[in-house]
C-alpha cells in the first residue's frame, strides 16, 4: 500500500522582521495515513528558505526514504511589524526637512532686503589722478542702495570700465558693509591719430576731456592693426634712441607699408612691416659716420634697397649742386 505523508502545522507559523535577519518559527509533525508516527520537530527554527527547501528539509529528517508531497504545502503566516523606533526616526526626519526649509526661506526674505545690509563704506584703490577720482566717484553713486548681498558686480564693473581712462575694474565684497574697488588705469603709449589714444596694451581710447600729450608720437594705421603698429612703434622708438633719434610720427597703411618721420625732419621709407625693423637696423649703424654729418641736407632715406639704402636730398641742396656743376 502506498503511504502518502502529509505535513502539518501544529502552530502558525510566524515571520518576525524586527530585523535584519529573517526567520520561522514552526512545530511540524509528521504521520503517515495509516496513523503510524514517524518523528516529530518541535520549536525547530529554519532559517528562511523557499518552500520548496522547507520540504526537502523535513523529508530529510522525518525518513529519508518518504518523501513529503510538494503539492500540499504548509502556509506560512507573515505577520509585519512596524516598531516604535521607525516611527520616531520618520517624524525625526520630516520635522528636520521642515526646520532646514523654514530657515533658508527666512534668510532669503532677510537678505533680499538691500535696507537690512546697507554698503558703508567704498574704498577706490589705483587712482591717483584727482580727476579721475572724481569720475569714478560720481559713477559709483547709487551703488550703496543695492545693499551688501544684491550688488550686481558685473554690471557695476562694466559701467565703471566705460570711463576712458579706466582698463580695468575689480570690485570685492568686504564682510560685513564693505566694497572694496580696484582699478587699473590706462597707460598711453602714443597718440592714435589726432584724437585719440592708444595705451600699452594695443587699445585705442579717446582721453574723454583730457588734453592729448603732445611729447608722445602718433601712430597713423587702421584700427584693426593696432596692436602690430604699436609693437612696430616701440620697437622702432628703441632702435633710434640709441642715436638720439625720436619718432614723431609712424604711418602705416592698409598695404602695411612704413613711413616714419623723426622730430628733426628726416623722412624714414621702411617699406613693408615684416621688414621694416632689420633696414631700419641697418641705417642705425651707418647713421653717425656718412648721415648725421650732412643730416640738414637730407630730405629722405628710402630703406626698401636690398643691399643698401638711397639717399633723397633737400631742393635747396639739388639746386646748390646744379650751380656748381
Amino acid at each position: 500500500m502506498d503511504q502518502r505523508i502529509e505535513p502539518q502545522m501544529s502552530n502558525e507559523a510566524n515571520l518576525n522582521l524586527d530585523s535584519d535577519a529573517l526567520s520561522v518559527d514552526a512545530s511540524l509533525e509528521i504521520t503517515s495515513s495509516t496513523g503510524e508516527g514517524f518523528s516529530s520537530l518541535t520549536d525547530d527554527v529554519l532559517t528562511a528558505r523557499s518552500d520548496d527547501e522547507l520540504i526537502d528539509h523535513v523529508n530529510e529528517i522525518a525518513m529519508p526514504t518518504k518523501k513529503v508531497s510538494k503539492a500540499r504545502r504548509p502556509v506560512i503566516k507573515v505577520q509585519l511589524k512596524r516598531s516604535f523606533r521607525h516611527r520616531l526616526t520618520v517624524a525625526s526626519s520630516s520635522s528636520i526637512l521642515l526646520l532646514v526649509f523654514v530657515v533658508m526661506w527666512g534668510g532669503a526674505v532677510l537678505i533680499s532686503r538691500p535696507q537690512n545690509w546697507p554698503i558703508s563704506h567704498v574704498e577706490v584703490i589705483g587712482v591717483i589722478n584727482q580727476q579721475d577720482q572724481a569720475r569714478i566717484q560720481q559713477q559709483l553713486k547709487g551703488i550703496a542702495s543695492d545693499g551688501f548681498f544684491n550688488l550686481k558686480l558685473p554690471e557695476w564693473q562694466y559701467k565703471l570700465e566705460q570711463i576712458p581712462w579706466v582698463a580695468q575694474v575689480q570690485l570685492q565684497r568686504v564682510w560685513p558693509d564693505h566694497l572694496r574697488v580696484q582699478v587699473a588705469m590706462r597707460q598711453p603709449a602714443a597718440r592714435w591719430g589726432n584724437q585719440a589714444l592708444i595705451d600699452i596694451s594695443g587699445k585705442v581710447f579717446l582721453p574723454g576731456g583730457k588734453g592729448l600729450p603732445t611729447e608722445s608720437g602718433i601712430i597713423d594705421a587702421p584700427d584693426s592693426l593696432s596692436e602690430s603698429a604699436l609693437a612696430l612703434f616701440a620697437a622702432s622708438s628703441e632702435l633710434l634712441a640709441s642715436e638720439q633719434l625720436t619718432i614723431e610720427r609712424l604711418r602705416l597703411n592698409q598695404r602695411r607699408s612704413v613711413e616714419i618721420v623723426l622730430k628733426n625732419g628726416l623722412l624714414l621709407k621702411a617699406g613693408d612691416m615684416a621688414l621694416a625693423e632689420n633696414r631700419l637696423r641697418r641705417m642705425i649703424g651707418v647713421y653717425k659716420k656718412h648721415l648725421s654729418p650732412v643730416l640738414n641736407d637730407i630730405d629722405y632715406v628710402d630703406l626698401r634697397h636690398t643691399h643698401g639704402f638711397a639717399v633723397g636730398w633737400r631742393e635747396s641742396v639739388k639746386a646748390r649742386k646744379g650751380k656748381n656743376a
